[in-house]
């Protein structure tokens, strides 16, 4: 299922699909290149399962990802990936 936040983002710089249910994470649909997105090295059809250590259980976890991605800050996000799961750590500037 797409939420309507991530719907909202298709224009944007990044689209989402929350997994689940329970949800676990939620999906990169679409990434713009050059975005904040692509340069942290996230590809669409990963699936972000927490940031900074904190698990994603829903929409509002999904909204906190986008503010901290867009605000100054350190950033540790734990992804499936289809050859494995993965961590990205990025300085936002």
């Amino acid at each position: 299922m797409t939420s309507k936040f991530g719907q909202s983002l298709a224009f944007a710089a990044l689209a989402t699909a929350l997994t689940g249910p329970p949800v676990t994470g939620f999906t990169l649909v679409r990434i713009r290149p050059g975005s904040i997105y692509d340069k942290m090295g996230l590809k669409a059809g990963d699936t972000i399962t927490a940031v900074n250590g904190r698990p994603i259980h829903g929409a509002e976890d999904e909204k906190n990802f986008t503010r901290l991605a867009t605000t100054k800050g350190h950033l540790v996000i734990d992804l499936k990936r289809a050859d494995g799961p993965k961590k990205i750590v990025y300085d936002v500037k």
